[in-house]
């Protein structure tokens, strides 16, 4: 009679069989390999060690995701563009741009910004939703980069509405001039 002595680790099967007929099970072994749901085609030993490399990396990601710290204020745009596509969620991307004050953007985007993180910013802006105050700190910010014009006329609807609603978050921190520039350099 078979007597199966099951490996899953390794992704392999042990079965001993007595294929003599002598009772002797010495020698009469055969290896089966089953299919564990692990994607490799590894072996034995590596098998069962790229496993628990796997699970161990799934694990640390998670961790960090959920525990992720936010970066500083960026010096450059190279570096504000790097930490933007690290931070996945709304709220993360919220929370670095709380850091940041009207200044910094004419620090980061010397010559300009790109029209994707330009709408994502305001995306994100509109959805978290941020406080007036905040609202006009970017927008005191954003006003005043390079070529920022240019990119508001290009702007799709969905963007055009989330900037007319900034506008409106922050309307009540801004005074009549800066309200006026906002509103002239953005086509609102």
């Amino acid at each position: 009679e078979p007597e199966q002595v099951d490996n899953a680790a390794s992704g392999v099967v042990d079965v001993v069989v007595d294929a003599s007929g002598d009772g002797d099970l010495q020698g009469d072994e055969v290896k089966m390999e089953v299919d564990d749901g692990f994607p490799s085609k590894s072996k034995g030993l590596c098998r069962k060690v790229e496993k628990e490399l796997n699970a161990q990396a799934s694990t640390t990601t998670t961790e960090v995701s959920n525990d992720q710290k936010l970066p500083k204020v960026p010096r450059s745009s190279a570096h504000f563009y790097r930490d933007w596509r690290s931070l996945h969620s709304t709220q993360q991307r919220y929370g670095y741009l709380e850091s940041f004050r009207s200044a910094n953007y004419a620090q980061i985007f010397k010559s300009q910004m790109e029209s994707g993180p330009f709408s994502q910013i305001l995306n994100v802006l509109v959805q978290a939703p941020a406080s007036a105050q905040v609202a006009a700190e970017h927008l005191r910010g954003l006003v005043n980069l390079p070529r920022i014009s240019a990119i508001a006329l290009f702007l799709e609807s969905k963007d055009q509405e989330n900037l007319r609603a900034l506008v409106e978050i922050g309307k009540s921190n801004l005074d009549e001039t800066q309200l006026k520039k906002i509103k002239k350099t953005f086509s609102i």
